[in-house]
């Protein structure tokens, strides 16, 4: 279990970071189904983090490759993010699992062309940064595990973490439901999951630009769930592929 936090970005330096804009080809980039304009990419996942901080089936084994996570955004460049757009992807409780569905936000392995792309339109992006996984202290390892195997009370941390075992709930706790997720329904077959893999607060995103704060609610955290095996999807997908969900709770 690690906490995630940021670092400059060396030039040209291929590793997973949050903000910037995508490396992947614009006949792949993902458009918000209700402004019909491109989204933001949140952050983007290589083989680095799987590397620093997972278990072996989770590789993601070719470097060429990232999972990157898009959402639907309104950025005003002086008042910054309003709460419409977040509030397309907030998921408070259970009943409002079904906006998972609606394609406000896209999360896709793809290739990775190692250059951003260049296309009008696109929302102004968070500042670029690579991602750091520091390991969990013993006593924070013990405190992630909910006492009493009461896993809907939630994480008692609250933080910014890759590869721990319960997401801190700031609502009401979220079963994900395989079958909501019918655009993933190749993926998440079987044993493949969904499993719960990283969150990030609205806090870190703020403090690297205050333009994008809210862009996880308020005060929220953001919730991403990827296949349990993650290794072999690069062979099976020679396109890019839709492979797992994020959403967010706030306060």
């Amino acid at each position: 279990m690690y906490h995630i936090t940021t670092t400059n970005l060396e030039q040209q330096e291929s590793a997973s970071r949050i903000g910037g804009a995508a490396n992947i080809e614009i006949a792949d980039y993902p458009v918000c189904p209700v402004t019909q304009k491109p989204m933001l990419l949140l952050m983007s996942l290589k083989k680095d983090l799987f590397d620093a901080g997972y278990a072996v089936n989770n590789l993601l084994e070719d470097s060429n490759y990232a999972i990157s996570i898009f959402l639907s955004v309104k950025i005003h460049p002086e008042f910054g993010v309003g709460s419409n757009m977040p509030g397309m992807y907030t998921v408070n409780d259970p009943k409002q699992a079904e906006k998972m569905k609606n394609g406000t936000v896209k999360v896709i392995l793809h290739y990775d062309t190692g250059r951003a792309v260049e296309m009008a339109d696109l929302p102004i992006p968070i500042p670029e940064q690579k991602i750091v996984l520091t390991r969990f202290s013993e006593q924070e390892g013990k405190e992630d595990f909910p006492a009493g195997q009461e896993w809907f009370e939630g994480s008692k941390l609250t933080t910014s973490k890759f590869g721990a075992q319960f997401p801190a709930w700031l609502q009401d706790p979220i079963n994900i439901d395989p079958e909501l997720m019918a655009n993933f329904a190749s993926i998440f077959g079987g044993f493949f999951g969904p499993e719960f893999i990283l969150q990030l607060e609205d806090k870190l995103i703020s403090e690297l630009s205050p333009v994008h704060s809210g862009l996880l609610g308020t005060d929220g955290i953001g919730y991403l769930y990827l296949p349990v095996s993650v290794r072999n999807f690069v062979k099976k997908y020679q396109r890019p592929v839709e492979i797992g969900n994020f959403f967010i709770q706030d306060t």
